[in-house]
């Protein structure tokens, strides 16, 4: 089965925002995957914009910070 290659340009949708991501190769599907993942899980711990956000509940009740995830705690 042949791998599929998206072009070196990936642009998606995260964060409220665009994310446009330039490789000097191309990206097999697994990577792309892999990349729009990461921003998603960042965007589903540390986004202010989500209500469900490990952030906003922080930010809801900053005593909670002692009980954060260690990623979240890591990059505070």
């Amino acid at each position: 089965m042949a791998v599929g290659l998206v072009p070196a340009r990936l642009v998606f949708e995260s964060m409220g925002t665009v994310v446009t991501v330039i490789s000097t190769v191309p990206m097999d599907t697994a990577t792309a995957d892999a990349v729009k993942g990461a921003f998603r899980e960042l965007d589903e711990r540390f986004s202010l914009y989500r209500h469900d956000s490990e952030a906003s509940a922080i930010g809801r009740d900053r005593s909670l910070i002692r009980s954060a995830s260690e990623p979240y705690r890591d990059m505070y």
